[in-house]
């Protein structure tokens, strides 16, 4: 999300949304920023990986953000996938595989989607 902020200007958009599946739980983060170019994906979970610095010199931060998110994923036997188009935007979508035993614990209604959406003003 805090990448989705930096990297998304002024009229932008930013919609969150969280979906259970049969067997899942997805949680998404969609912009309309400047999108990764196809070459840095594979290393964009890097720890202190920074994609093409010419298109975010002014943009804080040190490349740790989606190494800790993908550790983090790692840990909780979950998985992050990334799209992305140039210029177009990024999709970022965790999976968490769900566990019946959690819904038999606390006896609420099973959230089945969920969408917030920002514009960015920068």
């Amino acid at each position: 999300m805090d990448n989705a902020i930096k990297y998304t200007g002024e009229g932008g958009l930013i919609a969150a949304s969280v979906r259970r599946t049969e067997r899942q739980v997805e949680w998404e983060v969609r912009d309309t920023g400047i999108g990764i170019v196809p070459e840095e994906l594979s290393n964009i979970f890097n720890r202190f990986y920074r994609a093409d610095s010419s298109r975010n010199r002014d943009i804080g931060g040190n490349g740790l953000g989606l190494a800790i998110a993908k550790w983090s994923a790692d840990a909780h036997r979950s998985e992050i996938t990334v799209s992305s188009n140039t210029n177009g935007g990024s999709t970022f979508l965790v999976s968490f595989e769900t566990c019946d035993q959690l819904d038999e614990w606390h006896h609420q209604p099973q959230l089945t989607s969920r969408v917030v959406a920002f514009e960015s003003k920068q």
